[in-house]
């Protein structure tokens, strides 16, 4: 197999990102975008979710709410038949719209209208041709300039230009377990990190496993891509309230990421996945996103059954 670890250059990436979703056919569908509020200590993280397992074939609207004081998650469901696209291609689902130019929308006390403004390339690691071992496909934009307002309860927010990230994630079933970091309003401007590393079944088999990551580093002088295990090496030592990310892209030398965030700031989403969008992370010798960072875990079964 050869793999590609793509930082492409397109018209507009965002559509790329949600090109295909919800017409598919994947038991697992998820389009999201996320952003920080910084002067606020607050962040957003809003994905629309098609399942398609065994009876629960449906489509959640989630809005999860990030602030120091805690996390509150609202969700809305829906049937499949409710999900729709309009004449330019956006999503419709109920009283949310997610297009290439922006969302707007609002679920439980939360509601927001947002500009988006892609400022860097479609990232897709995959492995080429039409083979899909692995349990999940992942795409996203990393460098998004998000603007708009967001409202909760009473309470309004106008904000402009703020760093964010879109991105899908779709295959045949949630990995057994992730670790996720998801980085861009640092203290060094023009600086970004996407890193994921999961264990993955092959082809489904329930006996056959595989690790499996990618780990994308953005700066404004150069960029470092890498595809775990073909293209380089990616390792996560820790737990999810500190861990350091270690990675070498093929002879280069190893780039260190420390991720730390208390688990009162990590939520629960359901099926085992920790989120927070107010952890720390530090690129050694680098800069520091101190409290802005995207952190996420999925934990394994056997330790979440302890």
């Amino acid at each position: 197999m050869t793999s590609i670890m793509q930082a492409q250059s397109t018209e507009n990436p965002i559509a790329e990102v949600l090109e295909g979703f919800g017409a598919r056919r994947a038991a697992y569908d998820d389009v999201f975008f996320k952003f920080n509020l910084p002067e606020i200590g607050m962040a957003l993280l809003v994905d629309v979710i098609v399942r398609r397992k065994h009876r629960r074939r449906q489509v959640e609207l989630r809005a999860c709410l990030y602030a120091k004081d805690g996390a509150t998650v609202h969700t809305e469901h829906y049937p499949l038949s409710s999900l729709k696209r309009d004449d330019e291609g956006a999503l419709v689902i109920a009283n949310a719209w997610l297009g290439p130019g922006g969302s707007r929308g609002s679920v439980g006390p939360i509601s927001w209208d947002l500009v988006f403004v892609p400022t860097g390339p479609l990232l897709d690691p995959q492995v080429t041709g039409n083979l899909r071992p692995f349990d999940l496909r992942l795409r996203s934009v990393p460098d998004v300039l998000i603007s708009g307002n967001v409202s909760v309860e009473a309470h309004g927010y106008t904000f402009s230009h703020e760093p964010g990230t879109i991105g899908t994630l779709f295959g045949r079933r949630l990995p057994d377990r992730w670790y996720w970091v998801s980085a861009n309003a640092f203290r060094a401007p023009g600086i970004s990190l996407e890193c994921m590393l999961l264990d993955s079944r092959v082809f489904g088999m329930p006996f056959t496993h595989a690790r499996i990551g990618y780990f994308h580093l953005r700066t404004p002088s150069s960029t470092v891509t890498l595809l775990h295990p073909l293209t380089g090496q990616l390792h996560i030592a820790g737990d999810r309230t500190s861990f350091q990310v270690t990675a070498r892209h093929r002879h280069d030398p190893p780039i260190s990421v420390q991720c730390s965030a208390p688990e009162t700031r990590y939520h629960h989403l359901g099926d085992r996945i920790y989120t927070t969008l107010l952890g720390t992370c530090e690129v050694d010798g680098l800069t520091i996103a101190d409290g802005t960072a995207g952190l996420g875990h999925r934990e394994p079964l056997r330790q979440a059954a302890r």
